[in-house]
């Protein structure tokens, strides 16, 4: 109601007319569109649609293959499949992006993340389904990787783009001065409106050629504004006071540069905001640490990361493994209680000792303080785990390299010598 009297007060006679026929030849070109289908499709001209040869026009051969698969999936599986088969996996592209969301509400999965999630969430939701791009519909990669802030952020800043020329067309319209040279800022925004719908069906501003023409098109329209409504004489002397009063208050309103500097924010809005980035920092941070975490991921989708650990080798009549600086590895839990053999087997002396950090699944378990070069069993705590797999991690707090040393030619970083692990009840 509120839109139509807006309409109706800004709007005048001319234009009505103007709208009124471009909404009429709009409809009439849908159904005689729809017509046509309908008709072609009554008499099965689509049947013999896979016999045609093609016209060596790329862009006319793929758009008539593709109308001929839908047709096909259409009759012997519904409109539902029909939409799946020529969707090229795009749909449940959309729907590992909904299920991204879903988890993340608040933060999303991260920026430019949505592509490195995506294996593991087709293993949990659509095992065989291989494969990897991106989500085929911006909106949606926005709302998984960004999550609700993302998304009410980007549609807020669509409205207020889309705001601005509206207003000038209004307030031009409303004094009798739309010109024909406002018909370029006409054909901008078409274009702008026109991109927004073309990312229903892909995130193109991936690509650097059509971020740019985006933004220029944005670009063109604010300085197109900006430079013509200097133009416009909003004090007319033909108008009484309050006319030119309504006048100036609207052309600051709609047209003045620098209205973005004039926004200030009050103590509410800023406390605000500053809750509002807390909430989103925190949330992305929990999530980075749990289910997000490399560490966490290779038990919950069974990874076989190693590194870190060397070979076994044969030392003092012992089989150990040296380890780099940091080593991880996934292991079945055996017992309650792991014993992790471990000794300094750097030769030289140190004036600082060896400290040792452990962690499962990313969490820190235990520090150890090495002084000497004896071997050391440290029992790590694991009945709080009650998952059969656990990722344990290693991190030393310096390491060394034997060539340096002029010991033998090895170049490996060596952080710690470890023994066989021990598990107990």
């Amino acid at each position: 109601m509120a839109l139509r009297n807006l309409i109706k007060k800004k709007v005048r006679a001319p234009n009505k007319s103007i709208l009124i026929s471009a909404v009429t030849i709009v409809v009439l070109f849908v159904i005689i569109f729809s017509a046509t289908l309908g008709i072609m499709a009554k008499n099965k001209v689509f049947d013999n649609i896979d016999k045609f040869g093609g016209t060596g026009i790329i862009l006319v051969d793929r758009m008539i293959e593709t109308v001929g698969d839908f047709y096909a999936s259409l009759k012997s599986k519904g409109l539902v499949n029909a939409v799946r088969d020529i969707s090229s996996g795009r749909e449940i592209l959309w729907r590992q992006a909904y299920y991204m969301f879903k988890d993340h509400p608040v933060s999303g999965v991260g920026q430019a993340a949505y592509f490195i999630e995506l294996s593991d969430y087709h293993r949990r939701y659509h095992r065989g389904f291989h494969l990897l791009d991106f989500v085929g519909n911006y909106y949606l990669q926005i709302l998984s990787e960004l999550g609700l802030a993302g998304i009410i952020l980007i549609l807020f800043i669509f409205f207020l783009i889309i705001k601005k020329p509206v207003m000038y067309f209004l307030n031009k319209n409303e004094k009798g001065k739309l010109g024909r040279e406002d018909w370029l800022l006409a054909g901008l925004l078409i274009s702008f409106l026109s991109m927004t719908v073309a990312y229903l069906f892909g995130p193109h501003t991936n690509f650097i050629e059509v971020q740019f023409l985006f933004w220029l098109v944005i670009g063109l329209i604010f300085a197109y504004i900006n430079i013509n409504s200097e133009n416009i004489d909003v004090n007319s002397e033909s108008g009484t006071p309050e006319e030119n009063d309504r006048a100036e208050s609207g052309r600051n309103r709609y047209f003045n540069p620098g209205n973005f500097k004039q926004i200030r924010f009050d103590l509410v809005s800023k406390i605000a905001l500053t809750f509002i980035v807390l909430i989103f920092s925190i949330t992305l941070l929990i999530s980075s640490v749990t289910d997000l975490s490399i560490n966490t991921k290779q038990v919950l989708y069974k990874w076989e990361n190693y590194y870190g650990f060397y070979d076994e080798e044969f030392i003092d009549g012992r089989i150990i493994r040296w380890t780099s600086i940091d080593a991880i590895q996934v292991l079945e839990k055996n017992g309650n209680r792991l014993i992790v053999p471990l000794r300094d087997g750097d030769p030289a002396g140190h004036l600082l000792p060896l400290f040792i950090r452990f962690y499962v699944n990313n969490k820190p378990v235990k520090i150890v303080k090495i002084t000497d070069k004896d071997w050391h069993n440290i029992e790590i705590d694991l009945s709080d785990y009650t998952h059969g797999r656990f990722v344990f991690t290693m991190a030393c707090s310096r390491s060394w390299v034997p060539k340096e040393r002029g010991l033998t030619n090895d170049s490996r970083e060596i952080g710690v010598m470890t023994g066989e692990f021990v598990f107990l009840e």
